[in-house]
């Protein structure tokens, strides 16, 4: 499988949130992983930048997204998130239109 577009990474990092546990973006990183059935070789893929591995960029891009959503919050300022009740509902009710939804202006 090749690593999917930024919007089509928002369900399965929704889904690494979903046990309600804060995790941090590496953590996330490795369930996306295991969740799109990721090679070696794709997760070591990087941006044309050689700085930041693909799905590095695009679990980054989800969770900030989300957050702007409301689907996630910040738990701390070490870079922890968690599922909010809405995520949880967006993903219990399989709800595509709540992750590809523009963040919120506020």
């Amino acid at each position: 499988m090749t690593i999917p577009y930024r919007h089509e990474c928002i369900k399965p990092v929704l889904k690494a949130f979903s046990d309600g546990k804060a995790k941090a973006q590496k953590e996330v990183e490795t369930i996306v992983a295991s969740i799109l059935n990721l090679s070696n070789e794709e997760l070591a893929h990087l941006l044309p930048s050689k700085i930041q591995t693909v799905i590095s960029d695009r679990v980054s891009w989800a969770i900030s997204h989300m957050q702007k959503s409301d689907l996630l919050v910040k738990v701390d300022n070490r870079g922890y998130y968690k599922i909010t009740s809405t995520g949880l509902k967006a993903l219990n009710d399989n709800m595509h239109d709540a992750w590809k939804q523009e963040p919120s202006k506020a």
